[in-house]
């Protein structure tokens, strides 16, 4: 009897005094109640649940009436449905600083201090800037981590970049796995690890891909702009500091045949050098 108060159902107990049908009546406008909220709460699940995957359903509808008006091929179609739906898993898995609205409109000073918090390990693996870390310039690494630095998202079998490209960005690893190859410099399989730096030179002038790299699985990695970072050294850091990497520069010039190395540092000895001019 109970139950079928709060659901609409049928039974065939029935109240035979004043004392019942008073009873009887306050449970059915406390389970009229109680229903509503339960029914409106369920309503309110269910078109929130909808709505948040509106988008995604109207970028899988328009992507399949794309494939079908151009009457692409059932392999490439497949691929294509494959890395879509990568790409959209990793947007699931890490969130990023600027995924989150408010984060984004944080005070400067903050949000500078969270930059270098979160970006700072994998900048001081770039030997220049870990000898920047250990000098006067250190106070410049927030700068340099808020203004030149961006977390990008990857998804398996992703090719970051292909052979003999222009390049204005370095990239380091963060989570995942990557391969790059070269056939001029005869690089095959390297796996780059966490905080390895890919294209260093491209941070410090013109410069073009030797080989290929690709994501072997869902990756996160750092994009370090040459053009952002020329503008945080000039701009918003001290003298000493752009002194300091126009040095290098100069000197990794005259050292390192530029023409000759690879994307990546292939060897402990290369590193060393890079160290030693730092």
């Amino acid at each position: 009897w109970a139950v079928c108060q709060f659901t609409p159902a049928t039974q065939n107990i029935a109240p035979t005094s004043a004392a019942e049908r008073a009873f009887a009546c306050g449970v059915v406008l406390l389970a009229l109640v109680t229903f509503s909220s339960f029914l409106g709460k369920m309503t309110s699940a269910m078109t929130q649940l909808l709505s948040l995957n509106a988008t995604k359903f109207q970028e899988e509808k328009t992507l399949r009436k794309f494939m079908a008006d151009n009457s692409v091929s059932a392999g490439l179609a497949r691929r294509i449905w494959c890395t879509y739906r990568h790409q959209t898993s990793v947007k699931e898995k890490k969130l990023r600083k600027q995924d989150i609205d408010s984060l984004v409109q944080l005070p400067v000073m903050m949000q500078m201090r969270l930059s270098d918090e979160l970006h700072r390990p994998a900048l001081q693996h770039m030997p220049v800037f870990a000898a920047a870390a250990a000098s006067h310039a250190e106070n410049e690494l927030p700068t340099i981590c808020y203004f030149a630095l961006s977390e990008i998202l990857g998804s398996p079998s992703q090719e970051v970049f292909h052979d003999n490209i222009p390049m204005d960005s370095a990239i380091c690893v963060l989570q995942g796995s990557m391969v790059y190859n070269s056939g001029r410099c005869n690089v095959r399989n390297h796996e780059v690890q966490k905080f390895e730096w890919v294209c260093e030179c491209a941070t410090w002038g013109r410069w073009r891909t030797r080989g290929t790299l690709v994501s072997n699985s869902l990756t996160s990695r750092i994009e370090f702009s040459a053009e952002k970072l020329k503008m945080a050294v000039e701009h918003h850091c001290s003298g000493f500091l752009f002194q300091g990497l126009c040095k290098y520069v100069q000197t990794l010039a005259n050292e390192v045949d530029l023409d000759t190395v690879s994307d990546v540092i292939e060897n402990e000895s290369d590193r060393k050098i890079r160290e030693s001019i730092a």
